[in-house]
């Protein structure tokens, strides 16, 4: 597991630590994952020439992506959660949404890529093709995540703002970003700054989770229920066999 300081954070913050158990998900996921070969790799460094490295993985059905199993966020979301609806914003190639999705009755996803779309539909999810920081998904969810999105967007406050338009009163927000962040936005084959600032700054991992608390959340008046570190893996290629980002996973709550 991976270690955290908690006396370089807030009581509140340090409080609200839980360490991410151990679950056969992700150790299934790391004995069954191949890195992609020679062709396969060099056929994507080709295509992102033309394209952002998102969308070329979609369209070859690469990099497979893991963030803890079912056990991890039955654990985030505590024994007070129910049953309930599930809105995965930036779902992704969807295999996250299929880790939470046993603890929801239902799991309704949102991409802006089509062809990732598409592979999410393919897992058995409704995914509308839509970028959630200025269209509007209908209805209200008694959760709404959004998991490694917040530095991939030009708009990480605009994003948050609208998914708590679209929680329950009583909804959780749910985020993982790597730490400390290094956003940006995709634009084809280059790349841009975001239009907001998300935090996340710091020469520490819990010097840029206070930096991201202090600049989405507190001001929106969220509160951190519970939240834990645990690794963003990708499938690997001929380079190493597995990528491997620090993330940082947050349960929130209004008041």
């Amino acid at each position: 597991m991976t270690s955290v300081d908690l006396g370089a954070l807030s009581p509140e913050l340090g409080s609200a630590y839980f360490e991410a158990p151990e679950d056969p998900q992700t150790a299934a996921w790391l004995a069954s994952t191949r890195p992609h070969g020679w062709l396969a790799t060099q056929t994507q460094r080709i295509a992102r020439r033309f394209a952002s490295d998102f969308e070329v993985n979609a369209r070859l059905g690469m990099y497979s992506l893991h963030l803890g199993g079912t056990a991890t966020y039955r654990a985030l979301l505590g024994p007070e959660h129910g049953l309930g609806t599930l809105l995965d914003v930036g779902a992704g190639t969807g295999e996250v949404t299929a880790m939470m999705a046993p603890l929801f009755s239902s799991a309704r996803c949102t991409e802006t890529s089509p062809a990732m779309a598409q592979r999410i539909r393919r897992l058995g999810f409704p995914c509308d093709v839509l970028d959630l920081a200025s269209t509007d998904v209908p209805g209200t969810f008694d959760v709404v995540s959004l998991l490694n999105v917040l530095d991939r967007t030009a708009r990480p406050a605009m994003s948050i703002d609208r998914a708590l338009g679209h929680l329950t009163d009583r909804g959780r927000l749910i985020l993982a970003t790597p730490l400390p962040a290094r956003p940006h936005v995709d634009l084809g084959s280059m790349t841009a700054e975001p239009d907001e600032p998300m935090g996340g700054e710091g020469d520490s991992f819990e010097e840029a989770l206070a930096s991201l608390v202090n600049t989405l959340l507190t001001p929106r008046g969220l509160r951190v229920v519970r939240w834990t570190r645990l690794p963003y893996r990708s499938q690997g290629d001929v380079a190493q066999r597995f990528y491997e980002h620090d993330d940082a996973l947050l349960l929130c709550a209004r008041g």
